[in-house]
């Protein structure tokens, strides 16, 4: 039952028209987060531009973007660049194709912190960064969402 009151969830962002990255992700998060007692939580954008909204009660811990046709370079790094920018800073990642992995400096500059161009090197990566990535505490079940801090008790356990 605390587990559902007092609960931790990483609430991430990802733009990939293909599906492949994030169905890769998806499924690291749930492996590695399961050892912590923790949930993901995935919102896709259709689109590269796509910005998730500022929200005091949307904890946003990771955003991914698959870059895959030089065209979208310009959105993509307008869209890394105004998330970095959020209250609390999730990690910004880039899945960059092979072919195109010449731009990652310019996606670098945006403030992307990690530019990946392959789904091992991005498991690599996620390993090692899960511990900053900042987590909602709002517990798992829409409504117990914030219960925990109108209890009159501190622990639940």
């Amino acid at each position: 039952m605390s587990a559902l009151l007092s609960g931790r969830s990483l609430i991430w962002f990802c733009f990939d028209p293909s599906q492949v990255v994030a169905v890769a992700l998806q499924s690291m998060l749930h492996d590695l987060l399961d050892e912590k007692q923790c949930r993901a939580h995935l919102m896709l954008a259709h689109e590269a531009a796509a910005v998730v909204p500022e929200s005091p009660d949307l904890v946003l811990g990771l955003a991914l973007w698959r870059f895959s046709r030089l065209e979208e370079l310009a959105a993509i790094g307008q869209a890394v660049n105004h998330c970095r920018h959020r209250l609390t800073e999730p990690i910004c990642v880039v899945y960059c194709q092979a072919a195109l992995r010449q731009h990652a400096p310019i996606l670098c500059e945006a403030g992307a912190q990690l530019v990946v161009s392959s789904v091992p090197s991005l498991q690599r990566v996620i390993r090692r960064v899960l511990p900053r990535i900042p987590l909602s505490e709002k517990g798992y079940h829409p409504l117990t969402t914030g219960l925990v801090e109108y209890l009159p008790w501190p622990e639940l356990d």
